[in-house]
């Protein structure tokens, strides 16, 4: 969510929606709203909603033990399967389907999942701009955390988002 500006995320994407908007350029937001952070939409300014013509989709983020375990037999990683949404997908597609844009600008490696539902459904270009170095941050998290039990979980965690954040930007064709 780009609004409010809590931390740095929030600010460049809110920051950067202001300087195209100041630049005359037609922005739409669909944004994900995380259960885990949620953020009450009535509470967001009306101006930038209408400016930005802002939607959101609430998905349940939340870390599940029980989703864990079952992913450590899956290929994708539990940090990017959080972020699984078929109502955010079918928003995505439903944008698409009735708007034609030049640019889809990504503000996180975990929409890098939705990134066929935009082929299929936009000619536009798609920008990845991560905030983040995930791995570094949940290294970070783990390198301080004395809980044993969180640390064999982001060690495994960890470990799959360094392996799917390289194949993101540098895919093996087969």
């Amino acid at each position: 969510m780009p609004l409010p500006p809590i931390d740095g995320g929030c600010q460049v994407m809110h920051f950067t929606t202001l300087g195209l908007l100041a630049n005359k350029i037609d922005v739409k937001t669909l944004a994900i709203n995380p259960t885990r952070n949620f953020i009450d939409i009535d509470t967001l300014p009306d101006d930038y909603k209408k400016a930005t013509r802002f939607e959101s989709v609430t998905i349940d983020t939340r870390i599940k033990p029980v989703n864990f375990i079952l992913n450590l037999f899956r290929k994708e990683s539990y940090f990017t399967e959080r972020f699984t949404s078929d109502n955010f997908e079918e928003k995505l597609k439903s944008i698409l389907s009735a708007e034609d844009f030049d640019i889809i600008q990504l503000e996180h490696l975990y929409l890098c999942k939705y990134i066929q539902s935009i082929k299929q459904f936009s000619q536009a270009k798609i920008v990845l701009r991560p905030q983040n170095i995930e791995y570094v941050i949940w290294e970070r998290y783990l390198n301080g955390t004395k809980n044993l039990i969180k640390k064999v979980f982001l060690k495994v965690a960890r470990k799959n988002i360094i392996i799917r954040q390289v194949f993101y930007f540098f895919p093996i064709n087969h």
